[in-house]
């Protein structure tokens, strides 16, 4: 059985270092900001970039792009500044309404799953997992040893089920979590996507940027 514990105690330093870089934190920051503000002229140009440094724009035009985050910034004002996703419905249905607006947005049939997760990140940084396809593989390899997870089921979106193992792992490990030296970084929630990112990346040697 891993000790997962042990495992946020040893990789939690690296992801809030990583984390901490300026550049990241003041990005994340002023995304967070221009969400808060979607009629603000410039928090269109702060969101596009946001989106585009966190690689969720790749085969998609600056046309479609300027769309796409036009429609993030018209769904976060709909649904106000003070909205916080804390539970894994609310979650999920923000998630589902967001890629349906994107994927109009962009004009052609396209998966924004990964886009959504972390659209809706920006609106409840304290509370949603952002989806990642490395940290999906660690929760993957995780759940099969792990007799406690949630069971797996076909009925789920592979988005709400990546969201339930998530959440049950979150609050399971919540005392290792808020072990882990925030050194001035204000979101545990993506400390601890980072260390799935790190646990489930390919293989055998941690990356130097580590």
């Amino acid at each position: 059985m891993i000790d997962f514990d042990a495992i946020i105690k040893t990789f939690g330093p690296k992801a809030v270092a990583n984390l901490n870089q300026q550049k990241s934190k003041e990005a994340d920051e002023n995304a967070i900001k221009a969400i808060r503000n979607p009629t603000d002229a410039k928090s269109i140009r702060t969101l596009k970039d946001w989106l585009r440094s966190n690689s969720v724009f790749r085969g998609i035009d600056q046309e479609h792009r300027e769309a796409i985050t036009e429609a993030v910034l018209r769904w976060t004002g709909s649904v106000g500044s003070s909205s916080v996703l804390t539970n894994v419905n609310e979650i999920c249905k923000a998630h589902t309404e967001l890629m349906g607006l994107c994927e109009k947005a962009n004009g052609n049939p396209r998966k924004f799953l990964s886009l959504a997760s972390k659209a809706i990140w920006l609106c409840s940084p304290h509370d949603v997992p952002i989806y990642d396809q490395y940290a999906q593989n660690a929760l993957f390899f995780l759940c099969k040893l792990d007799s406690e997870a949630p069971t797996i089921s076909e009925d789920r979106t592979d988005y709400e089920q990546f969201v339930r193992v998530w959440k049950d792992k979150y609050v399971r490990h919540e005392k290792a979590l808020s072990e882990v030296e925030m050194n001035g970084y204000p979101y545990r929630a993506r400390v601890f996507d980072v260390i799935l990112w790190i646990i489930g990346r390919p293989g055998y040697l941690v990356s130097k940027r580590w």
